[in-house]
């Protein structure tokens, strides 16, 4: 793979896209050149669809949906999009020209359907080869209070699946977590595998963790009941990556705010971190590699990493455009009480449920951080994933960083 592939998220000009303010960073090839990279394998491409086949991709207007849709136009297939209103249709196909995609035509079109109702599922699926659920109605920084939304996330796993039965889909790919595995047992020396399933009997549990578990859940148990769809399950970890459309994760609003001044101090929390652009590839290798079936795949790129080290490589790499990132780290029991009256610190105690848990209770630190083995995509699909050396601030030290 060439390094003028290898595209980063923590480099580059800031540029505005859409209309409401959404800043994504873009790199020249050239200086992608100049960064060192890791040894990476090569790996198979992505096989083109000769037959015109339909994906469904629920959730296409989304962050991830959206690399997926780019990704599947650009190998030859027909896509159809859920919406839940038709008025998205134009910023999605705009938004998709801003990413690269050409001559979208009617390769692509779209279909009104909602998570929370039965409407429009059947005339979404029907004609589709393949779907790729990616749509969710609960982000990892959102707040528990609405317990109806772990019934939405349950049904509408569920809505898509017996539509995808109906319309005889081969596979149906869903994007899980990897929190479907993250609270599995005590983590001070786990690793995490596929092989784990969260234990949903402990109290502290979030609603997000439990959203995701048991919407991954029943969709297994709907296909041991009716023998079909073939099954395959994606659990990233925080996906990151250049951002395009309006709808983009709690972890890009993280990166957000770090540039915008809005966490002085970085909370003491490392995470797992891989490439947007990687996970919409995994998932069409899921889509359609016969040893796929029936697996689940964590989607990680290399180590955690802290919030203070990634802070470190904005500041490094984005020079005016990174002084605002925070130089220091945050107590936890300091973070603990901002989370109380600080609604930018309450989002990411929201996204320390990344392991399970909330900043008020002990969070996931560098010290803590959980494992997990994604060896499985790696010996099944083919896969590989977006690293880049970069030399620590301190000198001391190598982080490897996922390149979104």
């Amino acid at each position: 793979m060439s390094s003028s592939y290898m595209r980063l998220y923590f480099s580059g000009e800031r540029t505005k896209v859409s209309g409401k303010g959404v800043v994504g960073y873009r790199i020249s090839a050239q200086t992608a050149m100049e960064i060192p990279q890791l040894q990476m394998p090569m790996i198979r491409p992505l096989k083109r669809s000769t037959q015109s086949q339909q994906v469904l991709v629920t959730g296409g207007s989304g962050f991830l949906g959206m690399y997926c849709i780019l990704q599947l136009l650009d190998l030859g297939y027909r896509v159809r999009c859920t919406v839940r209103s038709l008025t998205r249709e134009p910023e999605v196909r705009r938004t998709l020209e801003q990413m690269g995609a050409s001559s979208i035509g009617a390769s692509l079109s779209f279909i009104e359907a909602d998570l929370s109702a039965d409407p429009g599922w059947d005339d979404a699926a029907a004609g589709s080869s393949y779907v790729l659920h990616v749509a969710s109605p609960f982000s990892v920084g959102q707040k528990d209070g609405n317990i109806d939304t772990i019934g939405i996330a349950r049904s509408g796993t569920l809505r898509g699946l017996r539509a995808a039965h109906e319309a005889k889909v081969k596979r149906l790919v869903i994007t899980s977590s990897f929190v479907t595995m993250s609270y599995a047992r005590e983590m001070d020396t786990a690793e995490f595998t596929e092989a784990d399933w969260s234990d949903l009997s402990i109290p502290t549990l979030t609603a997000y963790v439990r959203s995701k578990t048991l919407a991954e859940k029943d969709a297994w148990d709907f296909v041991r009941r009716k023998g079909g769809p073939e099954l395959t399950a994606v659990n990233p970890t925080v996906i990151l990556g250049p951002v395009m459309c309006p709808d983009y994760s709690p972890s890009i609003s993280l990166i957000q705010r770090m540039l915008d001044g809005n966490l002085p101090l970085a909370p003491k929390l490392s995470y797992g971190i891989v490439d947007v652009r990687d996970v919409a590839d995994l998932h069409i290798r899921a889509m359609t590699d016969p040893a796929a079936n029936g697996e689940r795949f964590v989607a990680i790129a290399g180590e955690t990493m802290s919030i203070y080290e990634i802070a470190r490589v904005l500041r490094s790499r984005l020079g005016a455009h990174g002084a605002k990132a925070p130089r220091f780290e945050m107590p936890n029991w300091a973070m603990r009480l901002l989370a109380l009256v600080s609604p930018a610190a309450s989002a990411i105690a929201g996204m320390s449920a990344l392991r399970g848990q909330s900043c008020l209770r002990p969070p996931m630190t560098s010290k803590t951080a959980a494992t997990y083995d994604s060896s499985l995509s790696s010996r099944k699909l083919d896969t590989t994933r977006r690293f880049c050396d970069l030399q620590a601030a301190s000198g001391q030290s190598r982080t490897s960083l996922s390149l979104p």
